[in-house]
């Protein structure tokens, strides 16, 4: 049973008093990550759920000073009025009873234009984008897709640096799970093993500085790729979608996951659009495209096990359908 006496809010977005973790439901400590005790709760955000996002229930943190957040809206957001409304959301919809902050945050009127701009800029592009579907081919050149599971394994291993440090592993790991579960490039074959195994599915879009940090940000290193998706438009829509972040956004793709279910997933170089991911954050939200594609965040290893079989839960392998011939990195 959490102990929600821990969790007292002194931070601005939290008023007087803490957030109800009754009204949130699935909170979950993350003891079992750090090894260190309750750092942190983490739970489904209310604020998002009532927009129908978050289905896993992992986008609302709560910290022990009684600050929270979302990870969609973190401190570098695109747009901080938005991302006001929002926990002040979450405040009228989780706070508890000596909230002052239940009333609808007052919005400049240049905010709203700004926003009504970058809306109707963003379903402008958005039109445009399903007006001219588009193929794999449209994507330029690819390299030949490999079938077997363990081949899409490394062909992910691919999008990472030769001396980077990389994690594959599972949810909520100690810090001794996740040591083992780290791996360079040159070894993936023993990582697959580990993939195969243990059932592992779960990787992180950037890689780590040693085994020692456990899953901790200061532990973070490089950020090799970001994975954008739209899993409300149509498959020819997303690949138009990918079409034209590299024409007109110019983004680096380096590949496209058939993920078996709804979609695909493309896999971006965070490198060249560090400058402009605010602008693009706010667009993409314009039309519900997924905005957390910036975050650092886990994602599912390609061709890994979602179930026993190696299949998700339609029947169908996870697997590349495109790879970049110039972008992805030889691996021994």
């Amino acid at each position: 049973m959490i102990d929600a006496s821990r969790f007292v809010s002194t931070e601005v977005y939290s008023g007087e008093g803490s957030l109800d973790l009754s009204v949130i439901g699935d909170i979950r400590d993350n003891e079992r990550v750090t090894g260190e005790g309750s750092l942190k709760l983490w739970g489904p955000c209310p604020a998002c759920r009532e927009q129908g996002k978050d289905t896993k229930g992992e986008h609302l943190v709560i910290f022990p000073s009684g600050a929270f957040g979302c990870c969609l809206y973190p401190a570098e957001s695109a747009d901080l009025g938005e991302r006001e409304d929002h926990l002040r959301r979450i405040w009228a919809l989780a706070g508890g009873k000596n909230s002052k902050l239940t009333k609808p945050v007052e919005v400049s009127s240049e905010i709203k234009a700004k926003r009504a701009a970058i809306k109707a800029k963003g379903q402008a592009i958005w039109e445009s984008i399903k007006a001219t579907p588009k193929t794999l081919a449209d994507l330029g050149e690819s390299l030949e897709i490999p079938e077997d599971p363990k081949d899409h394994f490394r062909q992910w291993v691919r999008l990472f640096d030769q001396q980077d440090l990389l994690w594959v592993g599972v949810k909520y790991e100690s810090r001794e799970a996740f040591a083992k579960h780290c791996f360079k490039p040159a070894d993936w074959e023993k990582a697959w093993g580990c993939v195969q195994s243990e059932g592992l599915d779960l990787c992180f879009r950037h890689t780590w500085q040693s085994t020692d940090g456990g899953r901790q940000k200061s532990n973070y290193g490089a950020k090799r790729f970001f994975v954008l998706e739209h899993d409300k438009a149509t498959r020819e829509e997303q690949i138009a979608l990918f079409a034209y972040a590299q024409s007109e956004w110019k983004w680096k793709l380096l590949g496209v996951l058939d993920t078996g279910g709804k979609g695909y997933h493309a896999y971006f170089d965070p490198s060249c659009i560090n400058t402009m991911q605010d602008q693009y954050s706010a667009i993409l939200s314009s039309f519900s495209a997924d905005t957390g594609v910036f975050n650092l965040g886990h994602t599912r290893i390609p061709g890994a096990v979602r179930q026993k079989t190696e299949t998700n839960e339609g029947g169908k392998v996870q697997k590349f359908v495109w790879l970049s011939t110039s972008l992805v990195k030889e691996v021994a």
